[in-house]
Order: C-alpha cells, then sequence, then structure tokens
C-alpha cells in the first residue's frame, strides 16, 4: 500500500461486515499512521479513525484485531468483497458435509491451496 495524501478519498470496511464500505477523506498524515473522519448517519459529528501506514487497519483492537481495513479504491473495496465471499463459499462448501467433490477434484484444489502466494 502507498502512503496516502491529506484530501485523499479511501473507503474503510467493517472487517465483520465486508459489505458494510464508506467512502472517506484523509485528513492527516504523520510519519506511522494516517487519520480519517468517519461520520455518523445522523449528522455532521464525526469520529477520527487512526489507521496504520504499514498495514492500512486501524490498530484501535486491542489485541482482537483491526476493526476496520482500508482500500485505496472503490475497485480494491469490490476485489476484497469479492475474495471474502469466495472464501466463504469454500468454507461453507466442506463445513456443511455437502455431497463430497470427486479426489482428483480435492486433489487440485489442495495443492492450489499449498501454493506460496
Amino acid at each position: 500500500m502507498n502512503k496516502p495524501k491529506v484530501g485523499q478519498v479511501v473507503y474503510f470496511v467493517t472487517i465483520n461486515d465486508s459489505h458494510h464500505h464508506e467512502r472517506t477523506i484523509v485528513v492527516k498524515v504523520g510519519r506511522k499512521y494516517f487519520y480519517c473522519n468517519k461520520y455518523g448517519k445522523d449528522g455532521p459529528e464525526h469520529l477520527t479513525v487512526k489507521v496504520e501506514i504499514d498495514t492500512w487497519t486501524d490498530p484501535s483492537s486491542h489485541g482482537y484485531g483491526p476493526y476496520y481495513t482500508f482500500c485505496e479504491s472503490k475497485q480494491e473495496w469490490l476485489d476484497e468483497y469479492e475474495t471474502r465471499e469466495i472464501v466463504e463459499f469454500i468454507r461453507n462448501r466442506f463445513a456443511y458435509n455437502v455431497k463430497t467433490p470427486p479426489l482428483n477434484d480435492l486433489r487440485q484444489i489442495k495443492a492450489m491451496l499449498e501454493r506460496e502466494y
């Protein structure tokens, strides 16, 4: 990820709800963090969210993992959303004891998953 600039439009995504995204603007950039305003639904009140430049996630998780992740563009958010949908589909396909695919297909899936990314 690139270091953002003040005034740049970014999208934040709620980790537990990849359907939810909002467009926001970078309001401050420091050496280690940048800051965005998250606006409430009921008016001009806003919450400033601190974001790590290296990971583009909020560090305010208190040890439980980030609550938000940020994307540089709407297309990046759409790609992230599609990735999560596919992973969820695969997880559900095998978690609920649906008809098992043929062994050759399972070997191909395993080989693809073992590749380094």
